[in-house]
C-alpha cells in the first residue's frame, strides 16, 4: 500500500537566551522585594483582578510602570522580528510594527501553578524564565487539533512539555492552550509574560517595537 504522508500545517514555539539575563533578573528581584515590604514602600503593582494565574502576579502593564521589564519586552521583541522575517511574514514599516500590548511578573510560591488557558486575542505571547529552581514547574503546551492518542509521536500526544534553561524566552502563539504545573519547590519561581499584536500605524503608540 502506498501510503502519502502530507504535513499541512505546523505549530511553532521558538526559544532563545538573552544575553542581559542577570540584569534584568536583578531588576525582576528588585521589584518583588519592593513588593514584598509593600506596607512599609506604601507601593504596589499587584493585580486585583484573579485569573488563571494561582500565584502572585502584577498587573496587565507592567511594561509601563516598570523601565525593566519594557526593556526586556523590547529585547524579545528584537528577536521576535527576526523570527517573523525567518516565517516569510510581510512586514510593511509604513503600516504593520510589532506592540507590546501587556505585561506582567509571575511569582509561584510552593504549591502555585496556572490553570489552562491561552491569551487568544494576541497574535504572539512571550514568557522569560526569570528565575527557574530545579524540579520547580512544568510549562505545559496543548495540541491545538484537539487529538487525544496514545502515540509516539509529538505531533499527535495531547500535550507535550516545554522546559527551557533559566536566563531564556520562548515565543509562541497567543492562541495555544497553556498551562503552569504545581510548583514542587520551596523556592519562588519567577517568569514575566508578554503579548505583542501586530499593529497598524493607526494604533502606534510608545511601545512601538
Amino acid at each position: 500500500m502506498n501510503i502519502i504522508k502530507h504535513p499541512l500545517f505546523i505549530e511553532k514555539c521558538w526559544s532563545f537566551p538573552l544575553a542581559k539575563h542577570k540584569e534584568y533578573k536583578e531588576g525582576i528581584k528588585q521589584i518583588l522585594l519592593v513588593e514584598k515590604n509593600k506596607i512599609k514602600h506604601r507601593h504596589t503593582t499587584e493585580a486585583k483582578k484573579k485569573c488563571n494565574v494561582f500565584a502572585w502576579r502584577s498587573d496587565w502593564n507592567s511594561h509601563k510602570n516598570y523601565p525593566i521589564i519594557k526593556q526586556i519586552g523590547a529585547d524579545i521583541g528584537n528577536h521576535m522580528v527576526d523570527i517573523l522575517k525567518e516565517e516569510k511574514v510581510k512586514f510593511d514599516i509604513n503600516y504593520n510594527f510589532l506592540n507590546l500590548a501587556a505585561s506582567w511578573i509571575n511569582n509561584y510560591k510552593k504549591g502555585n501553578y496556572a490553570v489552562p488557558h491561552n491569551h487568544f486575542i494576541y497574535g504572539y505571547s512571550a514568557v522569560y524564565f526569570t528565575n527557574i529552581p530545579e524540579n520547580s514547574s512544568e510549562f505545559i503546551f496543548y495540541n491545538p487539533i484537539g487529538v487525544n492518542l496514545e502515540s509516539e509521536l509529538d505531533e499527535n500526544k495531547p500535550t507535550l512539555q516545554l522546559n527551557v534553561p533559566e536566563g531564556s524566552a520562548i515565543v509562541f502563539r497567543g492562541y495555544l492552550q497553556h498551562e503552569v504545573s504545581e510548583n514542587q519547590s520551596d523556592k519562588e519561581r519567577t517568569t514575566v509574560a508578554f503579548n505583542y499584536e501586530l499593529a497598524s500605524n493607526k494604533g502606534r503608540d510608545e511601545i512601538t517595537l
